[in-house]
């Protein structure tokens, strides 16, 4: 279901309307957001889409931009106590709105399937205590109050906690297994949202400060049709991290279109499980397997 927030916009003098626009939603709209609105033509004048580039004269404009919203699917809840939710995430719903008129994520199914307090609150991303890549599937978690959330996010970048990742990659020889990935990573000079390995003292354009990435891969669940099923284990939480890594291996992930090839299902990569050991006691989330999983393969 989708539907048109309305706003008057008064200007002053003219403008072009994406300039007008990121000048009333200051604060509201980054610039590359309001920038895929018009790309994905969401804002209207006149009961008709409205140009990036369009001259708005001085005066009195009512402009329209489209809401998205979904029918969420049926999302498996994997564990629930008074702290914590775990939710087996579907592919393809974001984590987190992609703007303020994004109501299609993560967050707003959570935000209209339980009625918690915390999770109303967009200060605090509902609890949102990680996040996965938008195509990723698998296990993610919330938390009901502030101090859980923050206290999590530091926690989950210790030793104190095991997640498990399944990625099915084309068959290439390894090295024996489990083997250990110790390549730093950084953001890529000039690319924004991606990453590159420094495997190597050759590899010298990056933007920031290396980062610590260590990824095991445990085992081979399967092989089929050159293909492989491979178990994975991250010990840091870099983003990209396992992408890049078996990208970095020579064994991309079937369907990462950012450092490998396409495929008809996307990305095949799942956040399998995680065990923390939290305020005493053992907490244990398994996310099943997506139902296509094995068609990977073919």
């Amino acid at each position: 279901m989708e539907y048109l927030h309305e706003m008057k916009l008064t200007l002053t003098e003219d403008l072009v309307s994406e300039k007008a626009l990121l000048r009333s939603l200051e604060g509201q709209v980054s610039k590359r957001a309001l920038k895929r609105l018009f790309d994905q033509k969401r804002v209207f004048m006149n009961n008709e889409t409205l140009s990036a580039k369009k001259i708005l004269k001085s005066g009195t404009h009512t402009i329209g931009i489209q809401i998205l919203r979904t029918s969420f699917p049926t999302i498996e809840v994997l564990f629930e106590d008074n702290d914590l939710l775990i939710i087996n995430k579907p592919k393809n719903l974001p984590c987190l709105p992609n703007d303020p008129f994004d109501q299609a994520s993560c967050i707003h199914f959570i935000r209209e399937n339980f009625n918690h307090p915390y999770f109303q609150d967009d200060e605090n991303e509902s609890g949102l205590v990680h996040r996965l890549d938008v195509e990723t599937t698998g296990v993610l978690i919330f938390a009901k109050d502030q101090d859980t959330q923050v206290s999590l996010r530091d926690f989950l970048k210790t030793d104190q906690v095991q997640k498990m990742y399944r990625a099915w990659t084309p068959a290439h020889d390894l090295p024996p297994l489990p083997l250990e990935i110790t390549w730093e990573m950084a953001h890529h000079n000039h690319l924004k949202g991606k990453m590159v390995v420094l495997t190597d003292a050759k590899v010298t354009k990056y933007r920031g400060y290396p980062q610590e990435a260590v990824t095991w891969i445990q085992e081979k669940v399967d092989e089929q049709n050159d293909f492989m099923d491979l178990r994975i284990q991250i010990l840091t939480g870099v983003r990209h991290q396992i992408r890049a890594h078996l990208k970095a291996l020579d064994c991309p992930i079937v369907g990462d279109t950012k450092y490998g090839t396409p495929h008809p299902l996307g990305l095949a990569l799942h956040a399998e499980s995680i065990r923390i050991e939290w305020k005493g006691k053992i907490i244990e989330a398994i996310a099943p397997l997506p139902v296509l999983w094995k068609n990977y393969s073919n």
